[in-house]
């Protein structure tokens, strides 16, 4: 298994780290979220949902109905691609309420989920209170877990646990390495595996090298040669 943290500041700071997850899921994939009640569960779905080209207004727990389905649009705009869930669906489970396996028969989990504990057809499932139904998620070595934890009242410590199977998927490692950050133009929070990070797009990158062509930027100090010739 794949261990990582990564540190969030801020509510913003999780979406960006929840798009580029959204990035990264594959068909069949189950991705459980542990944490106390308030830590921020449904709002990373969200933000997963959400670089999936989900309206964001439709998520919301799923506490008395159990499943909810959005579908993901086959088509989505720059600078996401269709990706591999592209016209299929995100399948958010909160068990909660759930006292036993027995009651997911109701909610159709048969339907949603394959013999092998995976999730059906062109679909990805999330996870909300997974320690509650583990006898009916794929075995440790096959789900993916992001537990959260309140290191303040914004922020929040999202440590990874992920199969192995995963390093193998295109933008992991910058995934892995990188932290969300603000860009520097924007001050919008850029995801991990943005193709234009650091900045939140091409323009913001662009205004920046501006500035440094028409001086917008001022050293605190003149350049030595010492600097040059770390340089070269």
């Amino acid at each position: 298994m794949i261990e990582f943290t990564h540190d969030s500041p801020e509510p913003g700071a999780t979406a960006a780290i929840g798009a580029s997850i959204a990035r990264l899921l594959r068909p069949g994939d189950v991705l459980a979220l542990e944490g106390e009640m308030g830590a921020g569960k449904t709002t990373l779905v969200r933000s997963i949902a959400t670089g999936l080209g989900i309206d964001p207004r439709t998520v919301s727990s799923p506490t008395f109905v159990i499943v909810n389905q959005y579908p993901i649009p086959a088509k989505r705009p720059e600078p996401h691609e269709a990706g591999p869930l592209g016209g299929g669906q995100l399948i958010h489970v909160d068990a909660y309420r759930v006292s036993g396996t027995d009651e997911l028969e109701n909610a159709g989990w048969d339907r949603l989920f394959t013999d092998d504990r995976r999730a059906a057809g062109l679909a990805a499932a999330v996870i909300e209170w997974p320690q509650r139904i583990a006898d009916a998620l794929p075995p440790a070595t096959e789900l993916a877990t992001i537990h959260l934890d309140h290191t303040g009242p914004e922020s929040r410590r999202l440590r990874f646990t992920l199969p192995d199977a995963w390093a193998a998927r295109k933008g992991f490692e910058l995934f892995k390495e990188r932290a969300p950050i603000r860009c520097a133009v924007s001050l919008e929070w850029v995801e991990p595996m943005s193709p234009s990070y650091p900045f939140i797009n091409e323009q913001a990158q662009h205004a920046d090298l501006y500035r440094w062509f028409t001086g917008g930027y001022k050293t605190s100090r003149g350049v030595t040669e010492k600097d040059l010739d770390e340089e070269s």
